[in-house]
């Protein structure tokens, strides 16, 4: 599907959800180019809560989308043309559209719309933790999120408890390719129990 087919889809999704009138935000390819990472667009990946996700599903039904409750874990799917709407309400890690994450949105700009889009430091975490063999290509996303944001150290700090471990492997990382990472940050989460304690 061209451009203008996708950026109608995306218009249609912000209206679908702002007509619900529900939290929800931009994840994905669309929020890493909205923070100034080269992407490419696919799907469109939006974060909604859990007890949200069926209301939004049925809203995209209403208005001629094929809808699919894909995995009930995790994520339902709206599709029109080659185009699916995402609606994700869990991600790897057990990251959820949580009040934390509501209060840390930015309102960013794509192809001329701003949009509601998960913070820098959320999407760290998200790419961290959803990095796999499969999708090598997320760990790099989450340095190249690193490298070109004003990052705050504290609010990563305080998401880095989803995953304490693999967060602390990611500024490990980052340092060793010369990235600056406060040293006190790293201080902090080398002396935190939950990542030093055997079997955590």
């Amino acid at each position: 599907m061209g451009e203008p087919a996708f950026l109608d889809i995306l218009d249609e999704t912000v209206r679908v959800m702002d007509g619900l009138g529900l939290p929800y935000c931009f994840i994905g390819s669309i929020a890493k180019a909205a923070h100034g990472e080269p992407s490419t667009t696919g799907d469109i990946d939006v974060f909604v809560r859990e007890e949200h996700a069926e209301a939004a599903l049925e809203a995209f039904g209403e208005v001629g989308y094929e809808t699919k409750r894909d995995n009930d874990q995790w994520i339902y799917k709206a599709s029109r043309g080659d185009t699916t709407v995402d609606l994700i309400f869990r991600s790897s890690g057990n990251v959820k559209f949580d009040d934390e994450m509501i209060g840390s949105l930015r309102r960013l700009t794509f192809h001329d719309r701003e949009l509601p889009v998960a913070s820098a430091e959320d999407l760290i975490v998200i790419f961290a933790l959803a990095h796999q063999a499969a999708t090598a290509d997320y760990w790099f996303t989450a340095l190249e999120l690193l490298a070109r944001s004003e990052v705050d150290w504290e609010y990563l700090l305080q998401r880095s408890r989803l995953g304490p471990k693999r967060l602390l492997s990611l500024l490990v990382y980052a340092e060793s390719i010369g990235l600056a990472v406060p040293p006190e940050v790293m201080e902090r989460m080398l002396g935190s129990a939950h990542v030093l304690r055997v079997g955590a």
